[in-house]
């Protein structure tokens, strides 16, 4: 039987007894009455608090993990769309200003009674297309898989294509800076095509980064082990 002393607060041990008795404190010497219910009574300790459990993508259902996903890669897809139609935008002004230029040059030539070289614009207009067209169709792809979460492989595809076109527009600019400093060539002819090969450069290097970062973000690879569980 385990008591404390009223008194000092002092714990003493008894043998089990059938009835109420009297105890002296060996402490403080204080007598008191110990009840045969009141033995054995120990300040029980309070239970631990239960700890919160957090949220985790385990308990999220498959479509909560989805709308995650999407919050993701929605804007990278929008960004990844609107960069591929500047692209093409900007891909039919070149080809335009080269065929333009190109004309106005073999007119000067005329009418100096110079030979004129002849160009195939057939040719050039299918090695043009052959050469941009399906970077411009990587883009729309992967656009398509960002805004619907679908092939991974098919936004890396788009992030290379940008690479790509960021390369070329890069090339371009620094070419249009060379012309406009170390040549008679036009300034206003060559002004736009600068302005806008350097904003076609700038937003397939930012598609490229929004598209990589979203497919690789912790929401959408959790939905992506969650589909490939079921």
């Amino acid at each position: 039987m385990n008591v404390r002393c009223p008194e000092c607060d002092k714990p003493l041990k008894l043998k089990p007894r059938a009835g109420a008795v009297n105890i002296r404190c060996p402490g403080c010497a204080h007598v008191f009455v110990v009840e045969p219910e009141e033995a054995d009574e120990e300040p029980k300790a309070k239970p631990a608090p239960k700890k919160r459990k957090r949220p985790s993508d385990d308990d999220a259902s498959l479509p909560e993990l989805r709308e995650k996903a999407l919050a993701m890669t929605r804007f990278a897809g929008w960004f990844m769309l609107a960069t591929a139609l500047f692209t093409t935008v900007n891909l039919g002004y070149n080809f335009y200003s080269y065929y333009a230029s190109r004309v106005a040059a073999e007119n000067s030539l005329r009418q100096l009674g110079a030979e004129v070289p002849r160009t195939d614009w057939y040719v050039v207009s299918v090695a043009f297309g052959c050469i941009f067209t399906p970077l411009v169709a990587l883009m729309l792809a992967a656009a398509r898989s960002l805004l619907v979460l679908g092939a991974r492989w098919q936004v890396f595809g788009g992030a290379i294509a940008n690479g790509i076109l960021a390369l070329m527009m890069g090339a371009g600019v620094v070419l249009l800076i060379y012309g406009l400093l170390r040549t008679d060539a036009p300034v206003m002819r060559l002004i736009p095509t600068l302005i806008l090969n350097a904003l076609t450069f700038l937003l397939n290097v930012r598609a490229a980064v929004a598209a990589v970062r979203a497919v690789l973000s912790a929401d959408v690879r959790a939905y992506g082990s969650r589909l490939a569980d079921n």
